[in-house]
């Protein structure tokens, strides 16, 4: 019998970064504690257009079929917004995260 799967990523990038849409903070915002710079937070996505950042990183693990840990970090000079984001996402249903990937074509399983 075959455990839970473990599955890990890492995306990084260092200086000199890159671009990213602004609009990606709005589906962080829902996840993000009370803080004071939430207005600005709030005005960086209403504008609608592609933020230089410095660095970034998204580290995910998967050590149980229904269970995923995220980490996302990203530094964006010119908003002054240096962002660390621990998440822990449960699924409902054994394997999920899997059928998800096969759904999405991101990998096939091959049974023996």
């Amino acid at each position: 019998m075959r455990g839970d799967p473990v599955l890990g990523m890492e995306l990084l990038v260092q200086e000199p970064g890159g671009l990213i849409q602004a609009q990606f903070f709005d589906v962080l915002r829902p996840y993000l504690p009370a803080f004071k710079e939430e207005q600005k937070l709030r005005a960086l996505t209403a504008e609608k257009k592609l933020l230089p950042y410095r660095n970034a990183a998204l580290i995910v693990s998967m050590k149980e079929s229904d269970r995923m840990k995220v980490f996302l970090h990203i530094m964006i000079p010119g908003y002054n917004l240096n962002l660390n984001l621990n998440l822990e996402i449960k699924a409902d249903k054994k394997n999920a995260f899997t059928e998800i990937a096969q759904l999405m074509g991101l990998f096939e399983v091959a049974l023996p």
